[in-house]
């Protein structure tokens, strides 16, 4: 087996466990942004759909890295997917997750 591919399937373990624990609501930390707001600022969005924002674009980035990587494409269109992925996710949290 390539070392690469060991890398690879560790840290998406690493992921997978990290969209659990936030799914699970012990990970409020992990999101960014968050975790270091006031209790004001915090207060301002819904934390269920913040959580559901966050794991369902992590999950997403860690599919599409996996089919671009099996797919062979360039690094325009890997590039380009994994920042409109990033743009949606950060257009709906400040539209969807607010109260």
């Amino acid at each position: 087996m390539n070392v690469g591919f060991i890398i690879a399937i560790v840290a998406s373990f690493v992921v997978l466990i990290i969209i659990t624990l936030i799914l699970l609501g012990r990970g409020d930390w992990l999101i960014s942004g968050y975790n270091t707001s006031t209790k004001e600022e915090r207060s301002k969005y819904n934390i269920v759909r913040l959580r559901v924002l966050t794991s369902v674009s992590m999950l997403l980035l860690l599919i599409f890295a996996w089919l671009l990587e099996i797919l062979d494409v360039g690094n325009i269109v890997y590039s380009s997917v994994i920042l409109s992925i990033a743009i949606i996710s950060a257009i709906l949290q400040y539209t969807w997750a607010r109260r």
